[in-house]
């Protein structure tokens, strides 16, 4: 993105998220970790933030499986999974550092780059520039990580997997090797053939200075490095929003006896709430049944949903919802003071389009809204509690408003 160089590295096969820029985000999830390996051990690099974990429970239980990546080269990054990884569920994860939960880093120990840990989240988010890679992952029992291949060096002894002839005359027959094996990889890269090895010779070559890799080369490279800086540049940071996806295909839950989660109980069906529901059939999905299930509380024919949030939306307005017990509407909470229309509401509601904005600008344009707060004597009489909205009911004003109130008249605001 800057400097005198055109790129920083060769990229071997993996999963780069600066492949074109460091300034796009990424994740990456592995699926829950097989049990029966002691070490699971990652071949990353990374800087500014990125970081890799192991989840468990949905959960990040502690800092001995969370690592911070610093490194702009290729490292190996070891932890040691919960023995009991499949009842947990533990999965990695690997993050860029707006995806990271840990940014900025609030413990120095987690080793976060340039010390974001002392830093405001808008502080250290003001150079948005930050990547991960990796390469390979490796479930191990020895306490050791793998050894680095050494497969590029085979083709300066081997020749169509024989020995190379000629190389024990001597220094000079194996420079030569090296010129010709240095060829073969610049001719496959010209090629768009390059295999794994020959990249690693290129990077090996450029690192070292042997190929140029300068801005300057020519008018031609210069133009495209000019190019290529001028849209980085121009690239947003990215914006993030927490959500859910489906991992991989769905499991059955337990039920916890009495809540408590070490008391796991016979498994369950993904399926709708037997009680509200017509069928005690188990959904039928390949995923996790969360989208089923939404479809379930939102469907037309499911009369509670919208009932429930018109009343919410009710009492937010008029102080009292006509189920004045806006959290229960089973056997237990009031009867609705207006069931008529509270019907009406919700069936308005859903037709619509479920749309909130909607809702209240229908109740707010009513006469019963915009009434006189104060009551006549005669309704103090027979509904003292304002229960058929014979007025507007008295509301107690926020502090945060009384306090705006008072700057605005005493013209501090």
């Amino acid at each position: 993105p800057d400097g005198d160089s055109v790129v920083q590295m060769i990229l071997p096969a993996g999963r780069f998220t600066n492949a074109l820029s460091s300034k796009m985000n990424g994740t990456l999830r592995s699926p829950v970790l097989p049990a029966g390996k002691k070490q699971i051990s990652f071949q990353v690099l990374g800087q500014r933030s990125s970081a890799v974990r192991l989840v468990s429970n949905h959960c990040q239980l502690n800092y001995a499986n969370y690592r911070a990546m610093t490194s702009p080269d290729l490292v190996w990054v070891t932890f040691s999974p919960p023995e009991e990884r499949e009842s947990l569920r533990t999965y990695a994860e690997l993050m860029t550092m707006f995806d990271n939960p840990k940014f900025p880093d609030q413990l120095s120990a987690l080793g976060g780059d340039g010390g974001n840990y002392k830093l405001p989240w808008e502080k250290a988010a003001e150079n948005p520039r930050s990547h991960f890679g990796v390469t390979r992952v490796v479930l191990h029992d020895g306490p050791e990580t793998p050894k680095p291949e050494l497969s590029h060096l085979k083709s300066l002894f081997m020749k169509d997997d024989r020995p190379t002839a000629g190389l024990e005359k001597g220094l000079f027959v194996l420079v030569d090797r090296y010129v010709e094996r240095m060829t073969e990889a610049i001719q496959a890269w010209s090629a768009d053939k390059a295999s794994e090895d020959d990249v690693r010779w290129l990077d090996a070559l450029m690192r070292r200075g042997l190929v140029s890799n300068s801005v300057n080369l020519s008018p031609r490279v210069e133009s495209l490095v000019h190019e290529f800086r001028t849209h980085d540049a121009q690239l947003s940071l990215p914006r993030i929003s927490v959500g859910i996806s489906d991992g991989g295909p769905g499991i059955e839950q337990p039920v916890f006896l009495r809540g408590d989660c070490m008391r796991p109980g016979p498994l369950v069906p993904r399926r709708y709430l037997e009680v509200l529901s017509k069928s005690p059939e188990p959904f039928k999905t390949q995923g996790s049944g969360r989208l089923e299930l939404a479809e379930r509380i939102a469907s037309p024919e499911n009369p509670l949903t919208s009932r429930v949030m018109v009343n919410r939306v009710w009492h937010h307005l008029f102080g009292t919802g006509l189920v004045r017990t806006v959290d229960d509407f089973g056997h237990v909470g009031e009867l609705p003071s207006h069931p008529e229309l509270l019907d009406h509401l919700a069936n308005q509601f859903i037709t619509e389009g479920w749309s909130v904005k909607r809702l209240i600008r229908s109740l707010v344009l009513t006469r019963t809204f915009q009434a006189s707060h104060r009551p006549s004597k005669q309704s103090q009489e027979i509904d003292p509690q304002n229960r058929l909205l014979q007025h507007y009911t008295a509301r107690r004003l926020e502090a945060e408003s009384v306090r705006d109130a008072l700057l605005a008249t005493s013209g501090r605001s």
